[in-house]
């Protein structure tokens, strides 16, 4: 029997009463028909669907939309102004990528360590994610028994490990003071020191605090206490290299075998394994700065408004530059240059061999930020409540205004080659 689809389809009645004449033979090649008809039908749906599987595949984004996309880490440069607000901005344009607020006074410039930034606020030390700004960690807790952090001075760290001085009081032992490392790594606070932690010592004022930056010096820590310099080595109870005593000294700088530190109106020189003083400078008034090592060149600033060259192998100075007012700014070296601000209005660029001027650049107030350069880019806060960013030869790349006061520093942070570029008042600084 041979049957038409379309009879079947379009006069139903018709077709089951030529069914019932025709009888059994009739009814089982429909019956065979019809589930010839939906195999057919059920592969093409199949082949249908796979088409529109591969084609919505080619096109589908790699998250779906209720998850976001991962955000890139980025070349960041970092400033905190007085308002309390810690800037993220694109060193190349200036434009501000976050803004973390509520500092509250941190007197101390940023840590930058692969993919975070680590501030300093009066009780705590908060990890932030620097893609976004996000607070993903912080290093104190108080409990039951711990009642009070504050934090005494500023962070440094390498690698998985961040050196906090910090004060903490405990129910039934009072406060203590230490210099200790913490893996940042390990999620939660209040996090345990380890590997190392130190005491720090009393001085005057009573409340002890670190007023500079330590220098970590492989498995070694110079740190400028309040009044003297300790060289200790970073194991768990701190042996003790050396210790040379001397009022508040700034942030010291090594060349591999001498040790350099400004202390009143000093710059002293001593023997990096020893301790021992080889000699010192009297620049007449008091410094301020911290010095900087560059060639066979020590650098630093004074309230005399002049910044020195020494010759450490003459024991004194190579050249001097006189501005028109004091120096609180610390200088950077970078291809022949010494880049510095100070308290005229002026942004300096000085011939590193004789002193002198290569440009400058006034800005709308004094300047107490210190300089860091990076890829031919110069970058400098100002009181204008402006920060700055420069070419090697003086011409102004950007601006941006942040709306407070700049006492502090930049930092820069290289994500892809994963480099730190501090300022001289920080421990970190490379030179």
């Amino acid at each position: 029997m041979i049957v038409n689809p379309v009879f079947l389809y379009e006069k139903p009645d018709l077709f089951f009463i030529h069914l019932a004449i025709k009888g059994q033979n009739a009814y089982f090649a429909v019956l065979k028909l019809i589930m010839t008809m939906r195999l057919n039908w059920t592969r093409s749906i199949l082949v249908f669907s796979a088409a529109v599987v591969l084609a919505t595949s080619c096109t589908k984004p790699e998250f779906s939309k209720d998850e976001p996309l991962i955000e890139e880490q980025q070349d960041n440069l970092y400033i905190i102004s007085d308002g309390n607000i810690l800037y993220a901005l694109n060193p190349k344009t200036g434009a501000v990528r976050w803004k973390y607020h509520d500092l509250r006074g941190m007197p101390w410039e940023p840590l930058a360590l692969d993919g975070y930034v680590f501030v300093v606020v009066p009780k705590n030390v908060l990890k932030l994610d620097a893609r976004n700004g996000k607070v993903v960690d912080s290093f104190f807790a108080l409990s039951a028994t711990v009642t009070d952090y504050s934090v005494l001075g500023p962070v440094i760290g390498q690698g998985n490990y961040v050196y906090v001085p910090y004060s903490i009081t405990q129910t039934g032992s009072g406060t203590t003071n230490n210099l200790a490392q913490f893996d940042h790594t390990i999620a939660g606070a209040p996090k345990t020191p380890l590997n190392f932690s130190t005491p720090i010592p009393t001085g005057l004022p009573s409340v002890p605090v670190l007023p500079t930056s330590p220098l970590i010096l492989g498995n070694k820590m110079l740190i400028p206490w309040q009044a003297k310099l300790d060289l200790v080595q970073i194991a768990p109870t701190a042996p003790l290299a050396w210790s040379n005593t001397g009022a508040n000294p700034n942030n010291p700088v090594t060349d591999g075998q001498v040790v350099y530190v400004c202390s009143g109106s000093l710059l002293g020189a001593f023997d990096l394994n020893t301790g021992v003083q080889l000699w010192s400078y009297n620049a007449g008034d008091f410094i301020s700065t911290s010095p900087i090592v560059f060639g066979r060149n020590v650098i630093f600033g004074c309230e005399d408004n002049k910044l020195y060259c020494i010759d450490p192998d003459a024991q004194a100075p190579r050249w001097i530059f006189e501005t028109n007012e004091r120096i609180y700014g610390s200088p950077f070296a970078y291809d022949q240059t010494v880049y510095f601000g100070g308290n005229d209005h002026h942004f300096y660029a000085l011939n590193i061999i004789d002193g002198s001027v290569k440009w400058k650049y006034r800005t709308g107030a004094l300047i107490r930020s210190s300089p860091i350069v990076y890829k031919g880019m110069v970058y400098i806060g100002s009181y204008d409540q402006t920060m700055y960013a420069f070419d090697t030869s003086g011409a102004l790349r950007w601006k941006h205004a942040l709306n407070n006061l700049i006492n502090q520093s930049p930092v820069l942070y290289d994500a892809e080659a994963k480099v730190g570029v501090y300022p001289a008042v920080s421990g970190l600084s490379a030179q």
